[in-house]
């Protein structure tokens, strides 16, 4: 069974490091019963003022340049978080010593758009909160979408008035917590619009959920009404909910164990 995108179908091991504990860097792989698509995740957060000097010395002089511009301090992190959770997820997932090269830009609806050499076939997709960014790469073949929320009380408030009776009803037939349903939804359709590089351009409700099974471990799946195509799978991940979108004819392979040990460990 061939894998779709690079000539690493091994995998890499986890990149190293030293002094940087804040950082979680995986494989990704999605696959149907003809082809395995290879990917790559990070996840990062800052714990000393070295970590973040670090980052900021691997952004591009145009990405330096717009960084800058940012007034707001948490927007900078933002961003600074997310540029340099990408670059270490290109070179988890293509074996690129100099992550430094890799460039993000801007797309024309807002989406980032990954630069990295010849390569014209991978793609992004970013997201942050609280103090963590998470970026994913991915062939083209197999397009993605992440999104990361924090679990917060004042959220939940929010994120409630945005569904619909239907996807409540649909809530309240699970066994998924209250707290941790409103996440889900939330973050399965933040995650397929990145995927289909809309974001919420569109009408709302164009997102809304038809389905949503629990399983194992915090693990869900979502499934939309006007999108049938596509599935999400939920990660209870502690203090933080995960999605991630993806064609409904793939079956995931991501370590949930393994991140959820980080979370959890990063939250003591």
């Amino acid at each position: 069974m061939p894998v779709k995108g690079f000539d690493t179908p091994h995998l890499l091991p986890v990149l190293k490091h030293p002094g940087h504990t804040g950082l979680y860097i995986d494989n990704l792989i999605f696959k149907n019963r003809e082809e395995v698509f290879a990917g790559s995740i990070c996840f990062c957060r800052f714990l000393s003022p070295e970590e973040h000097k670090t980052a900021l010395s691997r952004l591009q002089t145009g990405e330096r340049e717009y960084y800058d511009t940012i007034k707001s301090e948490k927007r900078r992190k933002d961003y600074l978080l997310g540029r340099y959770s990408a670059k270490l997820a290109v070179a988890k997932l293509t074996g690129e010593q100099e992550p430094d090269i890799v460039t993000v830009e801007k797309g024309d609806s807002g989406q980032p758009v990954l630069r990295y050499r010849s390569f014209a076939d991978i793609q992004v997709s970013i997201t942050h909160t609280g103090d963590f960014g998470a970026a994913a790469v991915f062939p083209k073949t197999c397009p993605l979408g992440i999104d990361l929320e924090k679990v917060s009380p004042g959220r939940a408030k929010v994120l409630a008035k945005k569904m619909t009776d239907g996807e409540k009803k649909l809530l309240e037939n699970t066994n998924i917590p209250r707290d941790r349903g409103l996440i889900m939804v939330w973050t399965a359709k933040e995650a397929l619009s990145k995927l289909l590089k809309t974001g919420f351009t569109i009408p709302f409700d164009m997102f809304e959920i038809s389905e949503m099974t629990s399983g194992n471990h915090g693990q869900a799946a979502v499934y939309f009404r006007n999108f049938p195509g596509y599935k999400s799978l939920f990660l209870d991940l502690g203090s933080y909910g995960f999605s991630i979108a993806f064609s409904g004819a793939l079956e995931p392979g991501i370590n949930s164990a393994a991140l959820k040990e980080f979370f959890l460990r990063e939250e003591k």
